[in-house]
């Protein structure tokens, strides 16, 4: 789910988070964020049904997710629970690189950058093991 009201002029409380943990927590000078779903919904009921209808805007996503993964050596991922299964074809375009995170939940998935998650959570970059 995006719901996120951030863009290329301002970022969201999700974005300022991942920002903030780069700078205080890792040597990275940069980064990228990628969203497995494009579709932007403030309710997560009609997310699944917003991805069949725009089928072709999530291969064109998943292609461009490919294309900068294949890029990068060094990748945060976090992405939280309730649609983790969805991003599961991720894995195989992370193999061979560095693969992090800042906590996992408790089905191992990687924990979102979103504020209810990252305010109760203690944050230290750990190698993700899938």
């Amino acid at each position: 789910m995006n719901p996120s009201y951030a863009d290329e002029y301002g970022l969201d409380s999700t974005l300022c988070n991942t920002r903030d943990f780069l700078e205080k927590n890792t040597d990275f000078s940069e980064f990228e964020v990628l969203n497995i779903f494009p579709i932007r919904t403030p309710n997560s009921k009609h997310l699944l049904s917003l991805m069949t209808k725009n089928s072709e805007i999530q291969k064109e996503n998943d292609k461009y997710i490919k294309e900068v993964l294949s890029k990068s050596n060094d990748v945060l991922i976090a992405w939280g629970g309730k649609y983790h299964h969805k991003a599961t074809w991720i894995f195989e375009f992370l193999k061979g690189k560095n693969v992090y995170t800042y906590s996992v939940n408790k089905d191992y998935t990687p924990r979102h950058f979103a504020p209810q998650a990252y305010n109760r959570t203690e944050k230290k970059l750990q190698k993700y093991r899938f």
